[in-house]
């Protein structure tokens, strides 16, 4: 069957009732993806039965009793209380509040899903199989030579035949079946089985599967074990020669990308039990390899952070243009954690195609640095292909964490500019730059605080651990966060400091609408890998702490509720 180019933007054949039916679907799935073998691991430790105990239990004490890493147990009990399971959690802010912990208990609605998932406890089981079906469900549909894999519909059989009941059953029966819809829809979007065109609100997806992605081996499993599955969720409709999405399949296929971010965890949620209760430390259970990550699959968590990061880089854009619009415009701009470029690039085609900047003129630099080598070398093929002018990758490991060394590589390229005030040459400093980076503050490295100075304010809602497991209380890790802005402070004192951060949600908001955001999922995994995803106001408390303040209003931005974000653009300038 030819394909066609599809004619209509899914925003207008779909309406909102059905965007936010399908958005609640995929969020379900994806929190499923973790928290499942998260939930497995809680009950085989007998962590479920000492929370159903009368009185309950704290956290310290669910640590001694069960040998768990108390930093570990924070994230996956905050995440049990933003699904609206566990009453009595409260943010660990000072060190005492580590030791003390107060009773947790199963809320009525945590006991109801607790029984239902004990009474169906086999599917725990099964279900741990499907993480290694997660991961190679590419290979199983399109590979010469498949792994050996339980049936993906067999499954989900079983899922509708154990009836999961009460309030939680749908949730549950969600749930279970994300382990399999998830990994199935991914791995046919990555392969091109579904024509995408556009991005954001112009997108376009076409209703007939592509037939040229759809392999041997694919068409063999398509009628007994794909179809199946997406004509039951509604996702598609007709025979397998031709399979056409419905408005909920364009839907799903659509957010695929962000199926791809949490999945790309399945490495690491393969071995919850053991990070969790385990003697092995993070770092003994997932060493680099040839430097690379084993804990997750990075070209699919890149994959899947495309369609997301679009939609951040625009709103980027438009304060870079203001900024450079203005009588003093950066000699450069840099971007720390530059992956493969492309926010460089992106800055590159605003100056170029918005302002008409004539970069022979009014040169700018524009500087990568990243502590991956592979991102670096991405980086400078990139921006050589797309043409970017006085364009330089820093060559040395650049971690966010030391400003100071790179202001220093910096220094040593000897990039002459002219200086705006006396027009002199002379070489280009990190304080002539507009410094940026993207999603990356909260990926830092834990760096101990500095000694002396008050502590800074702290209201996190959030729980964290080190790379050992140990919790990492509010004030603790406020400090840190204040301490790493100062360092930066200098070098983003004239022409300010532009980023994109994620976010935690406070537990009472996303417990009581649990499916609205993909929080839980976020919460776990970066939790579980040492990621510090404090609230907006947490981080700007932090700045004030350091110095810094927020730029025009005009500069910041809220995704996805302005009221409620999981992702800001911020831009902090010299208080």
């Amino acid at each position: 069957m030819p394909s066609r180019p599809p004619e209509l933007r899914l925003f207008e054949e779909t309406t909102p009732q059905e965007r936010l039916a399908s958005r609640r679907s995929a969020f379900a799935h994806q929190i499923a993806l973790v928290l499942l073998p998260t939930l497995r691991a809680l009950r085989r430790r007998g962590i479920w039965k000492a929370l159903a105990a009368p009185g309950g239990a704290s956290a310290p004490d669910l640590a001694r009793s069960s040998s768990a890493r108390l930093g570990y147990l924070n994230v996956a009990l905050r995440a049990l209380a933003s699904l609206g399971w566990l009453h009595g959690w409260r943010a660990p802010v000072t060190w005492e509040d580590t030791q003390r912990g107060a009773a947790l208990r199963l809320t009525p609605a945590g006991s109801a899903a607790f029984a239902e998932l004990e009474r169906a406890g086999d599917l725990f089981d099964a279900s741990a199989d499907f993480l290694d079906f997660g991961e190679g469900a590419e290979e199983w549909l399109f590979g010469p030579n498949p792994p050996p894999a339980p049936s993906p519909r067999a499954f989900v059989e079983r899922v509708r035949a154990a009836e999961l009941r009460g309030a939680s059953g749908p949730v549950l029966d969600t749930f279970f079946q994300g382990l399999v819809l998830a990994p199935l829809l991914v791995a046919l979007s990555r392969r091109g089985a579904f024509a995408v065109r556009g991005a954001g609100t112009d997108v376009c997806v076409h209703d007939c599967v592509e037939p040229a992605a759809l392999g041997a081996m694919l068409r063999g499993r398509l009628e007994t074990e794909v179809l199946p599955l997406l004509a039951a969720q509604g996702w598609a409709e007709g025979a397998p020669g031709e399979l056409r999405l419905t408005p909920r399949g364009k839907i799903a296929v659509f957010l695929a990308p962000s199926y791809a971010i949490t999945l790309s965890y399945l490495p690491l949620f393969r071995h919850a039990e053991e990070l969790l209760f385990g003697p092995r430390r993070f770092q003994d259970l997932f060493p680099r390899v040839q430097g690379r990550e084993t804990h997750l699959r990075r070209p699919l968590n890149i994959w899947g952070s495309g369609g997301a990061h679009d939609l951040y880089f625009r709103a980027l854009g438009e304060a870079v243009q203001r900024l450079f619009a203005g009588p003093d415009p950066p000699l450069a701009i840099c971007d720390t954690g530059c992956g493969d470029g492309s926010l460089l690039v992106h800055m590159h085609r605003i100056l170029a195609q918005r302002l008409h900047w004539d970069f022979r003129a009014r040169p700018v630099w524009f500087l990568g640095a990243d502590l991956n080598a592979e991102s670096r070398r991405r980086a400078a093929r990139s921006l050589e292909e797309a043409g970017v002018p006085q364009a330089r990758v820093i060559e040395a490991d650049m971690d966010i964490n030391f400003p100071d060394r790179l202001a220093a590589e910096i220094a040593a390229l000897r990039l002459p500019v002219r200086d705006p005030e006396s027009s002199a040459t002379r070489p280009l400093a990190a304080a002539d730059a507009l410094h940026t980076n993207s999603m990356l503050i909260h990926n830092r490295v834990f760096l101990a605080p500095e000694p002396g100075g008050a502590d800074p304010d702290s209201r996190t809602d959030g729980a964290y651990a080190d790379e050992t497991g140990a919790p990492v209380p509010g004030m603790l890790l406020q400090r840190n966060l204040a301490d790493f802005l100062r360092r930066w402070a200098p070098h983003v004192r004239r022409y300010g400091w532009l980023f994109v951060e994620l976010h935690t949600l406070p537990v009472a908001t996303v417990a009581a609408d649990p499916l609205r955001t993909p929080t839980v999922a976020f919460d776990l995994t970066h939790g579980f890998t040492h990621q510090f995803t404090v609230e907006p106001d947490e981080l700007l408390r932090a700045a004030a702490a350091a110095g810094m303040r927020p730029g025009p209003a005009e500069y910041q931005f809220r995704f996805p509720d302005p009221a409620q974000p999981r992702v800001s653009v911020m831009y902090l300038v010299k208080a």
